[in-house]
């Protein structure tokens, strides 16, 4: 078998965790994402208000000079203020940028209660001449004592001692204590506490990982606190945690030497339940959600397994296993119109209708639902519920359903040809085994635009969440077994 190279379509593979551990990184993936991963930093805030009562009863700007170790989140909490506070805005003059050019051009919105400019990208105390420091502190200073300053907190991050102190005494020298408040020195920010870091880790992961926990990517809230502890800023520690994943992945992707499938379940019930498999799943992928699959059971045959879900978290990750739903209609077609002799043979014995045989509609009623979407596209689309089923297309499904009980080969067979037509797939086989220390054979192997994929059809003729949710786990311990993992 061929090594499983993953083309990009979206679907979450070893090197995709994302985790960004600087503001930059994070920003580019969408400031809306902000809201909901960054934590608040009490003192911090309570020191920009202080700020800005300064701001109002002065009548002028306020200029800072903000000390915090590299990491530390200095200018993830400055561009994040207007979550925490109404009629806010921040802005950069990049390192690049002239600073008494900017300044002396740019107009601040009338509107807001304070704007932030933000000096970025001179960190660095020895790439800067005292020439060029006293350029830029004396043009802050004329434009936070101007008339379309006076609104206007102006930032000046640093990471090292040398260069606080070069600006704090120069801004001395040029403003004196106008310049720098009160304090005449800079404001030192050390962070998010370390009593956050476990939420931070978890909201980054859970939105810009398709929803994802830290079970997922074989993590306990042991793993959590012990990088924390080794951490001294929030972004070491995220850039840590992205290592520690990393790791823990490649330790289950080397068990897969001659073969690196996706695992995907299919399931198909006259019930329709794709209620029911989107509440086992996370995100428009389709991933398998291991906190839901484990409360979704208390079936004795998985107990076990609950009792390490980070493992078969971590496992369902590397494997990308998914839970796929196949309507019934689809499957019906399909089955009528793909089947070979020995299954036509079966059905006629159900007293299934084996005419008129509609391979177009069959191919349709794939290419449309949401096993069809994932095939092509790699994720969910917007998906036309269909009308409910009625009792004749439910008592068909059945057939081929009771068929699938005692054959359940020649009726995937059937659903393989169809997805060949259909031109979801390139190639498919029935029954593979994969190779390792425990015999283990797919109900059918496929190839198609998302690589190579093992998929499990789960025939039922009525299915609930904990039934699947059943089915998915054992699966997946079977495996964890075949390739060593789980013992």
């Amino acid at each position: 078998m061929n090594q499983f190279n993953s083309p990009s379509m979206g679907a979450s593979q070893l090197d995709d965790v994302i985790i960004p551990d600087r503001f930059e990184a994070l920003s580019r993936l969408g400031m809306d994402n902000l809201g909901t991963i960054v934590v608040p930093v009490p003192d911090m805030l309570i020191e920009i208000d202080s700020l800005h009562k300064t701001m109002k009863s002065s009548g002028r700007g306020v200029f800072m000079i903000l000390r915090g170790d590299s990491g530390a989140g200095k200018t993830t909490f400055l561009h994040t203020l207007d979550l925490y506070r109404e009629n806010v805005s921040t802005i950069s003059i990049s390192g690049g940028d002239d600073v008494p050019g900017f300044l002396r051009t740019h107009i601040p919105p009338r509107d807001l209660s304070m704007e932030v400019i933000v000096l970025e990208e001179r960190e660095a105390a020895l790439s800067f001449t005292e020439e060029e420091l006293e350029s830029w502190l004396h043009a802050v200073n004329g434009f936070i004592r101007s008339e379309k300053g006076k609104n206007t907190l102006v930032v000046w991050p640093c990471n090292s001692d040398k260069l606080k102190d070069r600006l704090v005494a120069l801004s001395l020298t040029i403003g004196g204590k106008a310049l720098l408040g009160r304090r005449e020195d800079a404001i030192f920010f050390s962070g998010p506490g370390k009593s956050t870091y476990t939420e931070i880790a978890s909201r980054t992961l859970a939105v810009l990982n398709q929803g994802a926990g830290l079970s997922d990517f074989g993590l306990t809230s042991g793993d959590i606190e012990s990088l924390a502890k080794e951490s001294d800023t929030v972004g070491d520690f995220l850039g840590d945690l992205r290592d520690e994943i990393i790791e823990k992945q490649k330790s289950v992707s080397g068990l897969l030497e001659k073969e690196h499938p996706n695992v995907w379940v299919v399931v198909v019930a006259g019930n329709e339940p794709d209620g029911e498999v989107a509440g086992l799943t996370r995100g428009n992928l389709s991933l398998v959600d291991m906190d839901r699959l484990m409360t979704s059971t208390e079936a004795n045959i998985v107990q076990d397994l609950k009792k390490t879900p980070e493992k078969l978290g971590l496992l369902a990750t590397v494997l990308n296993a998914k839970i796929l739903h196949l309507p019934v209609l689809a499957a019906t077609a399909s089955v009528r119109a793909f089947s070979d002799e020995k299954l036509q043979e079966k059905l006629k014995k159900e007293d299934f209708a084996l005419s008129p045989k509609k391979p177009d509609e069959a191919i349709s009623r794939l290419q449309q639902c949401e096993l069809g979407s994932i095939f092509q596209l790699g994720k969910q689309k917007t998906l036309v519920r269909g009308k409910k089923l009625g009792d004749k297309s439910i008592t068909s499904f059945e057939k081929v359903a009771s068929v699938a009980q005692q054959d359940d080969a020649s009726v995937n067979r059937a659903i393989g040809n169809a997805l060949l037509a259909a031109g979801l797939i390139d190639s498919f086989d029935i029954e593979v085994p994969l190779p390792g220390a425990y015999a283990v054979r797919s109900d059918m192997s496929v190839t198609g635009k998302f690589g190579k994929a093992r998929i499990e059809m789960m025939w039922r003729t009525k299915t609930g969440r904990a039934d699947i949710a059943n089915y998915t786990l054992k699966k997946l311990e079977v495996y964890g077994k075949a390739i060593g993992f789980i013992k």
